[in-house]
């Protein structure tokens, strides 16, 4: 939410497409293996695959933001103790494992934190790519600049078709100099965003009322295995 965010410079008309950004220009996971995006960025910092890309990693930040390198391990334990939200351990530690597996050594702790809290707090799931148990993170330049807000004045929209990839859509018009926002959780309650990307924002908690839509199906299929009809 401290971000620098991203802005229109013009004025936008209703139901306007802003952006379209194409699969090309993301980072993705290595082998659609969802723990190895931290890896592949990783390399793209090393040596990058693409000039848009070198333009990418060189914007990143270079150090962890203190909200998610200060995580103590009681809160940690905290996140494990609970069924919602011990898939977001389960998610990190995997992640750590990929990375350290890929950069061992001492000497790449740094790196490893910094690449585990990028993807933890720039990271997007790819809507359009159905997988069984989730959907694939990916990098998105651009996209991952824009600050959450639980009133969105932008739409994300995921396509099917790689030449597309992505797009945000304005559903109401906007006038020049309007920050584009989105929540990055819905509902945004102050423990997901908390466990997800390191700030607290909202309410301590948020349940759909009855009748309404769960997230995702996923979220639908989580919750009835551990035994929440």
């Amino acid at each position: 939410p401290a971000g620098h965010g991203v802005f229109v410079d013009e004025p936008v008309a209703g139901n306007t497409t802003i952006l379209t950004i194409p699969r090309r220009l993301w980072v993705r996971s290595l082998n659609g293996d969802a723990s190895s995006l931290a890896v592949a960025l990783g390399h793209e910092m090393q040596q990058p695959s693409a000039p848009h890309l070198a333009a990418y990693v060189a914007s990143l930040p270079t150090a962890c933001p203190p909200n998610l390198a200060a995580r103590a391990a009681a809160d940690i334990d905290v996140a494990a103790a609970s069924p919602l939200h011990v898939h977001r351990v389960q998610v990190l530690a995997k992640d750590l494992d990929a990375l350290a597996g890929a950069f061992p050594g001492p000497d790449e702790q740094e790196r490893r934190t910094l690449l585990a809290c990028l993807k933890m707090s720039r990271g997007l799931n790819d809507l359009a790519d159905d997988q069984v148990e989730e959907y694939p993170a990916v990098m998105v330049p651009f996209v991952d600049l824009i600050n959450h807000h639980p009133e969105r004045n932008v739409f994300e929209m995921w396509h099917r078709d790689d030449s597309v990839g992505l797009t945000l859509f304005a559903p109401r018009p906007l006038a020049a100099g309007t920050e584009l926002r989105f929540p990055y959780r819905e509902p945004a309650s102050a423990a997901r965003l908390l466990l997800a990307f390191g700030f607290r924002s909202g309410p301590a908690a948020a349940l759909p009322v009855e009748g309404a839509a769960l997230e995702t199906e996923h979220s639908e299929a989580f919750l009835r295995a551990h035994g929440c009809a």
